[in-house]
Formats: C-alpha cells, sequence, structure tokens
C-alpha cells in the first residue's frame, strides 16, 4: 500500500523532520570524506558541516517544516549528535574511499533496480567493502533482515555496474544516546557472496512480480505495526479505516497549509 501511494498514486508527501536530517547528516560525511584522508580533520568535519548547513536552510523542504527557533536548534544538535556517533565508529583518516553517493543500478533479468550507495571503500587488505548509514537508533543482527537485503541488493548492483563484487556489506548506526550506545553496538557486518546476491536478485524478482501483480488487481497489501505512527499516508491507509482514493486529492491541500504557513 505505501508503494501504491508514494510510486503509484504519487500522493505527495510533507516533509519529514527524521528524514531530512538524515539526508542532512549523509550530506555532511560525504563533504567530509570527499577530503584526502590527511585532510579529513575536526576542523574539516566542522567546516563541511557549515557547508551543508548553509545550503540546507535554502531548501523548500526544509522551510516548509515550519520548525521554531528551538525546534531548529534542536535539529542542529541532533545533527551534531550523529556526527559524533560517527566518529565513535571510525577516524575519518582510515577510510580507503573509493566512491561517495555513487549510483549503481543492474538488470536482473528484465527487472531494473537502481539505487545510491553511501560509500565504497577497501579495507588494509584490499577487500572492498559498501559501508550505508542508518540515522535510526542501532538494532541487533536479528531484526535487521531488511536492511541486509538493502546492501546485499547494493552489493549485486555494485557487481554489474563496477565489475567488481564486494567482499562485505556494513552498517553504521548514527542514532541513539552516544553515551548509552558504545561502538561494537553500531556496526553490523555481513559478507557478501555469490549466494547471498542470487538470493536477493530471486527475492527482488519475486517482490517485483508481485508489485505488478498488485497494480493490475488494483489490491495492495498492508501490515500494521508501531511504525505505521511514523508514516505520514496514515489517515489514507484503508488498515487504519481511511480511503487511499481521497490521497491524491487530500495531500496536496495539506501541503498547501503548511506552506501558507511557512510564507506567512
Amino acid at each position: 500500500m505505501q508503494y501504491r501511494f508514494q510510486y503509484v498514486d504519487e500522493v505527495p508527501q510533507m516533509p519529514q523532520v527524521h528524514m531530512l536530517r538524515g539526508n542532512f547528516v549523509h550530506l555532511v560525511l560525504e563533504y567530509l570524506l570527499t577530503h584526502e584522508p590527511d585532510e579529513r580533520t575536526p576542523d574539516a568535519a566542522k567546516a563541511s558541516f557549515a557547508r551543508a548547513q548553509a545550503e540546507f536552510v535554502e531548501r523548500d523542504d526544509f522551510a516548509a517544516l515550519a520548525l521554531t527557533d528551538e525546534e531548529l536548534a534542536a535539529f542542529w544538535e541532533d545533527s551534531r549528535d550523529h556526527v559524533r556517533a560517527y566518529y565513535r565508529i571510525e577516524n575519518p583518516r582510515t577510510a580507503r574511499i573509493e566512491g561517495l553517493e555513487r549510483h549503481v543500478e543492474a538488470d536482473l533479468g528484465g527487472v531494473s533496480v537502481h539505487g545510491i550507495v553511501d560509500r565504497i571503500e577497501r579495507d588494509d587488505t584490499g577487500r572492498l567493502i559498501v559501508t550505508d548509514y542508518k540515522t535510526g537508533k542501532p538494532k541487533p543482527e536479528r531484526f535487521s533482515a531488511d536492511y541486509a537485503r538493502q546492501l546485499q541488493l547494493y552489493a549485486l548492483m555494485c557487481e554489474q555496474s563496477l565489475g567488481v563484487a564486494p567482499d562485505e556489506v556494513r552498517l553504521f548506526f548514527l542514532g541513539g544516546s552516544l553515551q548509552q550506545t558504545p561502538p561494537a553496538q553500531r556496526v553490523l557486518r555481513w559478507s557478501s557472496t555469490v549466494e547471498s546476491r542470487l538470493r536477493v536478485r530471486d527475492e527482488a524478482v519475486d517482490t517485483h512480480g508481485r508489485i505488478a501483480a498488485s497494480c493490475t488487481s488494483g489490491e495492495f497489501a498492508t501490515q500494521t505495526s508501531p511504525l505505521c505512527d511514523w508514516c505520514y499516508y496514515k489517515p489514507w491507509c484503508p488498515a487504519w479505516g481511511g480511503d487511499p482514493a481521497r490521497a491524491v486529492h487530500e495531500a496536496p491541500v495539506v501541503l498547501r497549509r503548511r506552506e501558507a504557513v511557512t510564507r506567512g
């Protein structure tokens, strides 16, 4: 159902604070790691933060959040905490970066998939690694199957786009308490093998087939969970008594009202 709202009906979304914070932190780290290793100093991190900040305050989606002065200060401080969490995971001078925010794609037998990989790098032994940042709280590996599939799919796309398959995929969790979450809990790793990439390829093809069938039948599955409270589409979701057909007309009205408040 979420896929229908976002990609079939193209219902416009209200900007979300947590999503924009994630985008902002990704941009800060991209700017920092673009420097040569010896130049990735604390001063460079501060300059990268300021550069990203100057760009963000000019964005329409950021302005649409209509943050109060107190909320804006919290946004920047929370973002700094995420960058500090990154520094607890690794020293940026040691990262052997080969690509940042790299577009990759793959043809899975008529099914085309695309993605943006946060980082592609080599470790000290020369192994190729795909790294992704998550700005949420750390999750145990047993609750991270969706993340593992996403990263293995990235590995498959890297194999086709770059002509070389990653040896490992990993996640850096940047959210959560800095005092209570040790660095070891902020990193998840999975080996990338021929078998893991073939398995995720088959899953992607199967998912595409189910989406195509839903588009034909008009029946889109729903799944409720506490995460529904974070979903912009909840008011129109049939699982919560909503009418999906009304979303196309009502969502733009909500956006226009927010824009009016922002301009005011």
